[in-house]
């Protein structure tokens, strides 16, 4: 059981205001009741779906709302004895891609319950038949699969492992690697009036080494430097020989006379993919445990399409000894897991982008046709089914209102034609959708590191999440974020009903993406260029937790949110290279925010700022 503790016991706008209440013109102010009844439907599905049985992996708090959540992600549970199917060492220099196939459609055949791999190292020079990755794991049940310690070593730049229409299945004691190159120390140099990007003689390159990005780095303390410089696929870019490449992305003088990791790729091949779509056979309750994956061209883990029910437990990302990274960008990347999602106790570090990234679709509307009842979605609309319900949000992220889905129809790349069942006032194709049947919900994040990564620690842009006794330190950028973004990247439903309660936050860095006071831990929610005036995250508890040494950023922020307690958190040394009295604890287009029992220490940790678009503040004396 996850600790029930942290459960608010009334609700703030209940409270007694102690600081003066402002209010701006500006501000949205209070939920109006059309958006309290979305995020209560966002946030309705608070327990899981399936019934438990003996041996599954369950969860249960109160939220922030005072409602008991349940997650349940069930075991492999075989009819019968089962059966075993081993796989014997492969000799070296052997593929390992038809010995792993043939082994796959014999435990498919027999139902076995369990895949035995006899420890060794297995190398996988080519894809699988069907080309969906090295290893693919497809219409398994009800089966273990025992690694004993094997190591995986993937030879192309795509999926390592692809899992997908299978339930029940526990993956366990595997490492993976791939045996590609992945990043480079570099500096940017100006010679002959040309800046260019000169990789160190210790990483050799060659015309077939590609650049991703490149990011800060500083060799002294072999970390990712705080905000620092960060280029994203290099304009023009060309290979000129000698360790030297050119590019007009490098023309800039502040990226001179610096050192680089210089990521190889642009978002390759993911080191464990769960993908799948709606269906019968859709893939659900997914357990890896004692998984480590020690580099990787894209993300190490990503969840995608999922009906629900993941577990990630005692598993590394972490970078193999003398490497630079592990994987080049995120560590775990949940969308569309459709809840009863569990990461506990792992270890993520010097990855090249988010650590964990708890996201959820957001779909564009591209146009809506003139009787209002048939419009184009694009991102993720592939996974809009009859009968859905589909809500709609303005370009400020307020809600316009739901309907039913009536019909679906492909018109190619991301595009789908959705059918609905009544208008919607206010739609046009700036609007975007969410749809209620995909909803990320019940989630926990317990006690895990997060560490010395170009990163954000975590974002949470989920409802009923609990986030409880994680380790966050040495990131590029902030710790914890819980928001919804619907301007630069399309993604999240808000945080609603959320707790974040205990974890400890040490050497955070740098965010610039948005005009508003970072902190440690920010809550927020995101349109184009600007934090959004409505509340659209909701019931959020922050507390207990320690913040030490914030590069540059605060401890605790607060906006485009209601009904919020941050109470009993420890901000020690925050606010670092920032302004005298910047704020520590900063408030901003939020209301009924309870602030109590928090303490701060060290000369540049700042008070609390209270800006003129908050109301209903019950703010703190002493802090």
């Amino acid at each position: 059981m996850v600790h029930a503790g942290w459960a608010l016991s009334i609700r703030l706008l209940g409270f007694t205001l102690i600081a003066a209440m402002r209010l701006s013109t500006a501000w949205a102010g209070p939920p109006s009741p059309t958006q309290n009844a979305w995020l209560a439907m966002a946030s309705a599905q608070t327990a899981s779906p399936v019934v438990a049985s003996l041996g599954d992996r369950t969860m249960g708090w109160v939220g922030p709302n005072g409602s008991y959540i349940t997650l349940t992600v069930k075991v492999p549970h075989p009819a019968g004895s089962g059966t075993t199917v081993t796989v014997a060492n492969v000799p070296a220099g052997t593929d390992s891609t038809p010995v792993f196939k043939s082994a796959v459609a014999a435990a498919h055949a027999s139902n076995a319950s369990l895949l035995n791999i006899k420890k060794g190292t297995y190398t996988f020079y080519s894809l699988d038949p069907t080309g969906l990755g090295h290893l693919v794991l497809q219409g398994l049940s009800d089966m273990t699969i025992e690694g004993n310690g094997s190591t995986f070593i993937f030879m192309n730049n795509a999926t390592g492992i692809y899992l997908t229409t299978s339930q029940r299945l526990q993956i366990q004691d595997i490492s993976i690697q791939y045996g590609l190159h992945m990043a480079s120390l570099g500096t940017i140099q100006s010679v002959g009036g040309q800046n260019e990007l000169i990789i160190n003689s210790a990483y050799p390159v060659t015309a077939a080494d590609g650049v991703g990005h490149i990011a800060e780095y500083n060799t002294t303390t072999n970390l990712f430097v705080p905000g620092g410089q960060r280029v994203y696929l290099p304009s023009n870019l060309q290979y000129v020989g000698n360790q030297t490449y050119t590019s007009s992305s490098f023309s800039s003088n502040s990226l001179v006379g610096r050192t680089y990791v210089v990521f190889h790729h642009y978002y390759g091949g993911v080191a464990f993919l769960m993908e799948d779509s709606p269906g019968p056979s859709q893939t659900q309750d997914i357990a890896l445990d004692r998984v480590t994956i020690n580099s990787g061209p894209g993300m190490g883990i990503v969840v995608y399409g999922v009906k629900r029910g993941i577990m990630i437990t005692n598993s590394q990302i972490i970078p193999l000894p003398n490497a630079l990274i592990s994987t080049e960008y995120d560590g775990i990347h949940i969308v569309l897991a459709g809840g009863d999602v569990g990461i506990v106790n792992n270890v993520i570090s010097s990855q090249g982008d988010d650590g964990i990234n708890l996201n959820n679709p957001v779909h564009p509307v591209v146009s809506v046709a003139a009787n209002g009842t048939s419009i184009v979605l694009s991102t993720y609309s592939r996974f809009i089914q009859t009968s859905d319900t589909l809500a709609f949000f303005d370009t400020n992220d307020n809600f316009l209102g739901t309907t039913t889905v009536t019909s679906t129809k492909a018109l190619g790349g991301l595009n789908f034609q959705i059918g609905l069942s009544s208008t919607i006032s206010g739609l046009s194709n700036q609007s975007v959708a969410r749809d209620l049947a995909l909803i990320d919900s019940r989630v926990v994040v317990l006690q895990n590191t997060i560490e010395n990564c170009q990163c954000h620690g975590m974002l949470v842009q989920v409802p009923n999440a609990f986030v409880e006794g994680n380790i966050v330190q040495n990131t590029a950028a902030g710790g914890i974020e819980l928001l919804t973004n619907i301007g630069t990247f399309k993604e999240g439903v808000g945080a609603i009903n959320v707790t974040v309660a205990a974890n400890t936050l040490t050497n955070t860095g740098f965010d610039y993406s948005l005009p508003m006071q970072w902190s440690a831990i920010s809550l927020y929610g995101a349109i184009n260029g600007a934090i959004t005036a409505t509340p659209v995250n909701q019931q959020i508890l922050i507390k207990g937790n320690v913040v030490t040494s914030a590069m540059g950023e605060g401890c605790i922020s607060v906006a485009s949110a209601d009904t919020v307690s941050v109470t009993g958190n420890s901000c020690n040394s925050s606010n670092l290279g920032q302004a005298a009295n910047t704020p520590s604890i900063w408030l901003s287009k939020a209301n009924a925010v309870l602030l109590a029992k928090n303490q701060r220490t060290g000369q540049t940790t700042g008070p609390i700022g209270i800006d003129t678009t908050d109301t209903n503040i019950v703010s703190q004396p002493n802090y």
